[in-house]
């Protein structure tokens, strides 16, 4: 039997069997179940359900958590179903529930979150791997003495960029650098998905698998360059020159209060709306100074305030369980320590929001930078810090940061922990 069967089996039960299922995916940690009818969702059931170590509730779906393993837990569920899995998504916010949900504040967040996560998510590996290799580039040339001009580094950063001088049809092409670009990419594609909706209706089913192609093709890319690739660089632009103005002014004051709210961001999936800021920072000022940072404060203080968790706790399993997921949330995984062994002791979550005032100030004051669009920051992404000159006052700054962070909140959580007897065993 494999390791998630009985899990799945358990979740499928209690999500109301598969004639209540309309989608089902997953992401780093979460396994994401939509559903027709809350009615018949069993939340309270889902949450005891073996190798379930935590679930959060959104917006026409439940999304459990089950931990790096989610593919495995993914791939059981599906057998276990018989879900087919199709490329018809159901939009966010718009399921058939029976129940109507009140759309006040939190509903919109929930779908705004909700757009980001959908938007980001499956690209978010490929984000991960370029940075690690950009960061891996400066490394070598920096500190191992690779030439910069070399077959190795040129590979490496080998992107297809501008091109200058074209025109369409006799309309002038702007020259817009792309690489690094996320404004101008989300714009096309919200043209496309309105120009393929379009397309799949008009054109006989005969010829739509040879003619929408390129049809959607002719359409939107003259647009995305001629017109929606400005106005993306114009945004780009504003919003490189906005951070850098901020933290420049309240740096200070706004990373400490920013990284002490990162893991309530994640658990309503803002976070993922800060990627393309990210990713336009570094395009455009050379670094990003709030996103990466504040993550990077928060995934280590709740690293932090899990070991102090399994440090407290008695039971060998327990103990070793949450240890690993502690460990984890160092490395830049986070949700099985959040999930799995601070949201169920909210008074411990006190001693993680004061490791991240801690050192978020630190980083704040002393402006602790990221140079390249990655995801999941911990201590093995400390090559995301490494400066492309070779510096060294920016890593002496990241290990300085991560210290305080990991140190603070696991003090002042064991000593919450002693206090309030907190830890069940």
């Amino acid at each position: 039997m494999a390791k998630y069967t009985e899990m799945a089996k358990g979740v499928l039960t209690n999500v109301g069997g598969i004639e209540n299922i309309t989608f089902v995916e997953h992401c780093a940690t979460r396994l994401r179940i939509h559903y027709k009818s809350k009615n018949k969702v069993n939340v309270e059931a889902l949450k005891t359900v073996d190798r379930v170590v935590g679930l959060v509730e959104k917006a026409g779906q439940v999304q459990i958590i089950i931990g790096p393993e989610v593919n495995d837990a993914y791939n059981e569920f599906l057998d276990v179903s018989g879900f087919k899995v199709t490329d018809e998504q159901p939009s966010v916010g718009n399921d058939s529930s029976d129940d109507e949900q009140e759309k006040n504040f939190m509903y919109y967040l929930n779908v705004f979150g909700n757009k980001c996560a959908a938007i980001f998510m499956p690209i978010i590996p490929a984000m991960i791997t370029g940075g690690l290799i950009l960061a891996v580039k400066n490394l070598l040339v920096n500190y191992f003495g690779m030439s910069a001009d070399g077959g190795t580094a040129t590979l490496l950063l080998f992107v297809c960029s501008d091109a200058k001088g074209l025109d369409f049809l006799g309309l002038s092409v702007p020259t817009v650098t792309y690489a690094g670009s996320v404004f101008p990419i989300i714009l096309g594609v919200a043209v496309m998905y309105f120009v393929d909706k379009f397309l799949k209706r008009v054109i006989p089913e005969m010829f739509v698998y040879f003619l929408k192609p390129i049809l959607t093709m002719i359409i939107v890319v003259p647009i995305t360059l001629i017109v929606l690739g400005p106005i993306g660089t114009v945004l780009s632009n504003s919003v490189g020159a906005a951070i850098q103005a901020v933290m420049s002014v309240a740096g200070w004051i706004a990373m400490p209060i920013l990284s002490a709210l990162y893991p309530y961001m994640v658990m309503l999936g803002l976070d993922k709306a800060f990627t393309p800021i990210m990713a336009q920072s570094i395009a455009e000022i050379g670094y990003d100074p709030f996103n990466m940072v504040m993550g990077l404060v928060s995934n280590l203080c709740i690293g932090g305030s899990a070991l102090a968790v399994a440090f407290h706790l008695k039971d060998k399993a327990k103990k070793g369980m949450i240890s690993s997921f502690g460990i984890t949330a160092l490395c830049g995984v986070t949700e099985p320590a959040f999930y799995g062994s601070l949201i169920m002791r909210p008074k411990c979550l006190i001693g993680t929001a004061i490791g991240a005032v801690c050192s978020g100030l630190i980083a704040g004051i002393f402006g602790l930078q990221n140079y390249v669009v990655g995801g999941c920051p911990g201590l093995l992404s400390f090559f995301y810090f490494l400066p492309a000159d070779g510096s060294t006052g920016n890593i002496i700054l990241y290990f300085a940061v991560a210290v305080v962070a990991i140190v603070v909140s696991f003090v002042a959580t064991s000593y919450i922990l002693k206090k309030t007897d907190t830890v069940k065993e």
